[in-house]
Order: structure tokens, then C-alpha cells, then sequence
């Protein structure tokens, strides 16, 4: 699953086609900065979720071949329904990626299945939404910050 943000309107794109490279990339490099944002507060959030205690979910171990080590955790503890999902094996965290435009961002999970079912809850398998994504890009304003990096640029530059 991933999220897709389009910024700012066709005014917008029109006049980003009429300043210098050096502005156009000014307002890219705030738009990676924000795409970063975004994945670093979705692996914060999971990192910090309330997590219920009452109901560990029991994991097998496997071992390493020709050793006696266990590997893995005995037990994990899933976070509470509509917050995000506790981190466990941690391989939502890894296929979270960022990809940017200047004129969109787009952050998600690679494997798409796992993280829209975390996401939207699943009824077959009594799994409750956990949301991730959306939380995250709704803490942050975006088309704010990316005008506010343009108009600086524009200025800092003697575009006016």
C-alpha cells in the first residue's frame, strides 16, 4: 500500500516550469525532506504504539542449521486495535520506501499486501485496521512547507 501526494494545483506545476533549475531544485530537495518525514514518523509511531499486553501471539523458533541457537522472539505483542502495528519481525519497516517528484511524493510499503491489510483490518482474519500510512501524511503539512521552500528560493535567489 502506498500513499501518493500530489502538491500544489496546476498554477503551481505552470509556475514551476518557469523558474531556474536552481529553485526547481531547492523545492525537490524540500520535497525529499518531507518524504523522509513521513517514513521516519510512520517507524516512530510503530516503535512507540501501545501494545496489549493481555494477548502475546506465540512464535516458533527456527534454528540455524548445524547450530543450537534459537532464533526469534518467544512471544509478540500486537499493538491495540486503530493504532499502528507494533513492529515484530520488522519487515513492514524495511519495505517502507520514499520515491519523490517534485511535484509528488510517494511513501510505502513495497509488498503492498501486508501493509494495506495492517492498514484496513482484515474481516477473514478478525484483524482489526491498524492505520500506519495516513496518520502520518496527516501530521504534516506538506503544501506548506513545499510553497514556503519555493518563495524562499525564488528570493534567495533574486527571482523577484
Amino acid at each position: 500500500m502506498t500513499e501518493r501526494i500530489i502538491v500544489g494545483d496546476k498554477e503551481f506545476l505552470s509556475m514551476l516550469k518557469r523558474v531556474t533549475e536552481e529553485v526547481y531544485n531547492d523545492v525537490h530537495e524540500e520535497v525529499v525532506a518531507i518524504g523522509n518525514e513521513v517514513r521516519n514518523t510512520i517507524i516512530t509511531s510503530m516503535r512507540n504504539t501501545p501494545r496489549n499486553l493481555n494477548k502475546p501471539i506465540a512464535r516458533q523458533f527456527t534454528r540455524k542449521k548445524d547450530s543450537k541457537k534459537r532464533i526469534g522472539k518467544l512471544f509478540h505483542y500486537p499493538s491495540l486495535p486503530n493504532n499502528p502495528p507494533a513492529i515484530d519481525s520488522g519487515k513492514l519497516v524495511a519495505d517502507i520506501k520514499v520515491r519523490t517528484d517534485v511535484t509528488e511524493i510517494e511513501v510505502g510499503d513495497v509488498s503492498q499486501e501486508y501493509g494495506a491489510i495492517l492498514e484496513e483490518g482484515s474481516p477473514k482474519t478478525n484483524l482489526e485496521p491498524r492505520p500506519w500510512l495516513h496518520p502520518a501524511y496527516a501530521n504534516i503539512p506538506i503544501e506548506r512547507r513545499v510553497f514556503i521552500a519555493l518563495s524562499n528560493s525564488i528570493v534567495r535567489r533574486g527571482h523577484v
